[in-house]
């Protein structure tokens, strides 16, 4: 019995340093500095990102995301932002308002993301815009141009990207200069389309210029000869067409068809592949304002970097605004400190001075205040044409 009994206090001793030695290594080293080496680094920022990465808006979409990942990894290869990473959450919404909402509800309520990054369609953005301002999370919209996305006023919505206003008064200046006088205006039915027409309504006779004609249309029609011939008949100088991609090349290769030649202005929707892919000789000449002035060092530095990824694919104006947009909310974060929550990083947002994009001229530049959410003016919108089968600066 003393034979076992001394057997089994061994065994006892020999557990119980075991157990310390585990327990030991379960901690770690300790640095000289009395931190514990095994200990996991700060939490990631988690950023959240709603937009259409599938459907016939993913020529936006997929790029938007792709310049917000881009600028999320150099972020994250240089250090990150006050010693934490960032994290990218997207979802794809395909384009459908009701999902974008859905999607901004699990990236606010589930993933607990710090800000939200959405998204490149009016329809979508409102939707998301709507949830953010219920559930007080900062959103910046990279894309989207309605004015009604900032509306109504939020402290919590903010827009990087030249708006609706700022192209269309691009887009006078440029009728005026020219001395044309009478306008004829092609219109698509969604929030974009919508948002356009309003505009100019109001923008033209404003500019002492004359509507001849003003011309709906449904999204994706696969003939819009009607349309071209109602234009025609109204004898304009010069036509703008506010649609997106797939429906201007239609459009415009109604036109040819007519043999009405006018000169052909367009929104920014336009830019997309499939408009000069669709259009082929149609939309040679079309001009319209976008993001990029490709005689500027920044952003020909970003289109290198993005055309030398595999996956870069649709308007590389889409890809640099969203490029921007997450390099906007990295200013913010520096500026909001080390652990900041969503009312500071708000805070920091609005704090936003001179910013100075990859987009936009060689003045452009991103400032935000409590009485102004557009970071953006007029500087942001760049005039361009298709030549050749591609986009380039106008001028």
């Amino acid at each position: 019995m003393g034979k076992q009994f001394k057997l089994m206090h061994v065994l006892l001793g020999l557990a119980l340093a075991v157990g310390i030695m585990l327990l030991g290594g379960c901690g770690g080293t300790t640095t000289k500095e009395g931190q514990n080496a095994a200990q996991p680094s700060a939490e990631k920022i988690k950023v959240g990102v709603v937009g259409a990465f599938s459907g016939p808006a993913a020529e936006m979409g997929t790029p938007m995301r792709t310049g917000i990942e881009m600028a999320a990894a150099e972020i994250n290869n240089a250090g990150g932002i006050n010693g934490r990473q960032i994290q990218v959450i997207s979802y794809d919404d395909e384009g459908d308002s009701s999902k974008s909402a859905t999607m901004a509800h699990r990236l606010i309520e589930s993933d607990n993301v710090l800000a939200v990054l959405a998204a490149p369609s009016s329809g979508t953005a409102i939707a998301v815009a709507s949830v953010c301002r219920e559930a007080s999370v900062p959103q910046i919209v990279p894309v989207a141009q309605s004015p009604e996305v900032l509306q109504p006023p939020s402290p919590w919505i903010f827009r990087i990207s030249a708006n609706n206003d700022m192209d269309i008064a691009r887009l006078i200046n440029y009728i005026k200069k020219n001395g044309w006088k009478n306008v004829a205006l092609l219109h698509d039915t969604s929030a974009f389309g919508q948002s356009g027409e309003k505009i100019f309504l109001k923008a033209l006779p404003a500019a002492d210029l004359n509507i001849a004609a003003n011309v709906g249309h449904q999204v994706g029609m696969t003939d819009m000869t009607a349309q071209a011939l109602s234009i025609k008949q109204s004898n304009a100088d010069v036509i703008v067409a506010w649609s997106l991609g797939a429906d201007g090349a239609v459009f415009a290769n109604n036109l040819k068809n007519i043999g009405f030649k006018a000169p052909l202005l367009a929104s920014r929707g336009m830019m997309f592949d499939v408009y000069t892919r669709l259009g082929g000789a149609a939309v040679e000449g079309t001009i319209a304002p976008g993001s990029i002035d490709y005689t500027k060092k920044e952003a020909q530095d970003f289109i290198q970097k993005y055309h030398s990824k595999d996956s870069a694919a649709g308007g590389v104006d889409f890809a640099a605004l969203g490029y921007d947009a997450m390099n906007v909310l990295a200013e913010a974060l520096k500026q909001a400190g080390p652990n900041p929550d969503r009312q500071q990083v708000r805070d920091a947002i609005q704090g936003i001075k001179g910013f100075k994009p990859v987009t936009g001229y060689a003045d452009a530049e991103i400032t935000f205040a409590p009485d102004r959410h557009e970071g953006g003016n007029i500087e942001n919108s760049v005039l361009q044409v298709v030549k050749n089968g591609k986009w380039v600066n106008l001028d």
